[in-house]
């Protein structure tokens, strides 16, 4: 697989805002109702250059699709304030037919707004007896990969998040996810996920003016954007 690389040494840390930079990388946030009412303007004002905003979750235990009821206020504000925008969706599918549902759910959520960054499967294990859990690496593997090509077809980017690094590594099979954006979740000074990668969440206790409270800080070294030619 391909390596990434990434220069450790050049990663810097602003020591009054905590807020992690790289020559070339954006800044980034990614939001849900946890966070709140958002004040975007403010957020755009304080440098958040991108955000990805939760379209939705399928319930990790009943399996039932639900819209996260702050996601239309979210997507329209942050397009609106001119901060480039993503969506992702929080999985429990567990089968072929759940995903597809899924991928037509987010699908469905971004057609009246000008997305410009990918749409993210976001897949964890939050509680030991949730919906997923007995899932193998490639049974998950082969969900997202449908995932993955639902997205495409519809002319949109799509990418995988997953908790953490550890388990980005035995959660699914890498190998054959080689060709699909990712973004990884490491909270501390650098990402140590060896292979190629897009999108790094450094902090779930961030803080960006317009937002009250702790917001999850991501920082992009890669950002890839839409382009609407040949787009369904």
């Amino acid at each position: 697989m391909k390596k990434n690389s990434i220069i450790q040494t050049d990663i810097k840390t602003d020591p009054a805002t905590g807020r992690r930079s790289y020559p070339g990388a954006l800044t980034g946030i990614d939001v849900s109702r946890h966070n709140g009412v958002i004040d975007f303007e403010q957020v755009k004002k304080d440098g958040i250059d991108f955000c990805f905003v939760r379209a939705g979750t399928r319930h990790f235990n009943d399996g039932s699709l639900i819209e996260d009821i702050r996601y239309r206020e979210n997507v329209n504000s942050s397009i609106g304030s001119g901060i480039d925008t993503g969506v992702y969706f929080f999985s429990s599918a567990i089968n072929e037919k759940e995903i597809a549902e899924e991928a037509d759910f987010v699908l469905e959520h971004v057609q009246l707004y000008n997305i410009t960054l990918p749409l993210v499967l976001d897949m964890e294990i939050i509680t030991p007896d949730c919906r997923m859990v007995n899932l193998s690496p490639k049974e998950r593997t082969d969900l997202v990969l449908i995932f993955k090509e639902k997205v495409e077809k519809a002319g949109y980017i799509p990418m995988f998040y997953c908790n953490s690094i550890p388990r980005m590594m035995s959660f699914v099979e890498l190998e054959r996810m080689e060709n699909l954006e990712k973004w990884i979740a490491e909270y501390r000074f650098k990402p140590y996920f060896r292979y190629d990668f897009a999108v790094w969440q450094y902090s779930c206790t961030g803080r960006v003016k317009g937002i009250e409270g702790d917001v999850d800080l991501d920082l992009a070294f890669r950002l890839p954007r839409i382009s609407k030619e040949g787009k369904e």
